[in-house]
């Protein structure tokens, strides 16, 4: 059943228009001859600082996760584009913006030769409108959480191919790996860290390709319900990323910044709501300055954002990194305190948050039963 929370960005996004624009880009893209003067992604409820063909043009993102259910909420400022500002202010119509996202995804995959799907663009029959329509709108709006999305993606990859992930992961980079498992590189993958001096990707897949292993041994053992089993531990997976701005851009400065913009307080009202029903919740923010603004608004004062609200929050470091020396509370993180230099509370605040996400994104559970299967099968 859809919660109370979700059912804010559900109101706000309105899925009919969402599917009907959804069918207006495809046909762009398949070169429709339809005039494409005035199309945008952006919702009407929000009028943007500044004009830009990415945030217009390029499909939104705003939550992923179930943010009525999760544990753990991290709230990023704004998703990005695969072109710079200068490439994608020179297209002048959406299929033109379309191609040129599609072409340095594709740009950036040839490096290592791994297939994938592409996120920009739907590759399925354009005939099969639901498909077609559930694609771009859970790219907006996905109770689905990141790792879920991205471990089923990696699985498939590995199912296909064992060899072939074994090799992108000895000559594969960080920037090709993002293309298939953004959030895994960029963010979660760094909970692995062992100090073994391996990029964060490479120490996620360490973790994760033995589960897969356990998978496919099981399979050939004659196991029912392994591809069920791993969507069920995947989907019950409490993570959930909230962007404030869901309109894409190359870089921040493009469109700005305005506390007017509705989807943005939505993205801030939610989690202070989150807080208000499950006090520990783990909320760790990128750009917290400009969330801050926002929750300070909403709260009425400065006296109750500092007093009930900031206590409860983390702010992540630039690199994105999920991690011990990278996750600090807001109030050391004001403060310049590295890891180090904090209370022996706080440090223990960041320890137990890194421990939680760790062990919610592990497959624990999920993995123990897989070592009981293969144990029975060798007795």
């Amino acid at each position: 059943m859809t919660g109370e929370l979700w059912s804010k960005f559900e109101d706000f996004w309105d899925k009919e228009k969402i599917e009907d624009k959804a069918k207006l880009y495809q046909d762009f893209y398949d070169g429709s001859k339809k005039k494409d003067q005035g199309f945008t992604w952006v919702s009407s409820k929000d009028q943007l600082n500044k004009e830009s063909n990415a945030a217009k043009w390029g499909i939104p993102n705003h939550v992923l996760g179930d943010v009525d259910n999760t544990e753990v909420i991290i709230g990023l400022f704004n998703p990005g584009t695969h072109m710079d500002t200068d490439a994608s202010e020179s297209c002048n119509t959406v299929r033109e913006y379309i191609q040129g996202e599609v072409n340095k995804e594709k740009e950036n995959a040839n490096q290592t030769g791994v297939d994938f799907e592409s996120k920009e663009i739907y590759e399925g029959n354009s005939r099969d409108e639901e498909t077609l329509k559930k694609f771009y709108y859970d790219h907006i709006l996905s109770e689905e959480n990141v790792i879920a999305q991205e471990l089923k993606k990696l699985y498939k990859m590995y199912e296909n191919n064992e060899e072939d992930v074994r090799i992108y992961l000895e000559t594969g980079n960080s920037k090709s790996f993002k293309l298939i498992a953004y959030y895994l590189g960029q963010y979660y993958g760094h909970l692995f860290d062992n100090n073994d001096g391996y990029p964060g990707y490479v120490r996620a897949m360490k973790h994760y390709i033995p589960i897969f292993e356990k998978m496919n041994e099981a399979k050939r053992q004659g196991h029912k319900n392994i591809d069920e089993n791993f969507e069920k531990a995947v989907n019950e997976i409490k993570v959930a990323n909230i962007e404030l701005v869901p309109y894409r851009t190359s870089t921040t400065g493009d469109i700005g910044f305005s506390k007017s913009w509705k989807s943005s307080r939505l993205s801030a009202q939610v989690i202070l709501n989150k807080l208000e029903n499950n006090p520990d919740t783990i909320v760790i923010l990128r750009s917290r300055a400009k969330w801050e603004s926002l929750f300070i608004e909403l709260c009425g004062s400065k006296e109750e954002y500092f007093e009930k609200i900031e206590p409860k929050l983390f702010e992540l470091g630039t690199s994105g990194a999920i991690s011990i020396k990278n996750v600090t509370p807001v109030v050391d993180k004001k403060a310049k305190l590295n890891y180090e230099e904090l209370s022996k509370q706080h440090q223990d605040r960041v320890d137990e948050a890194i421990d939680k996400i760790k062990k919610l994104i592990s497959l624990e559970s999920f993995e123990n039963d897989l070592d009981d299967m293969l144990k029975e099968h060798h007795k």
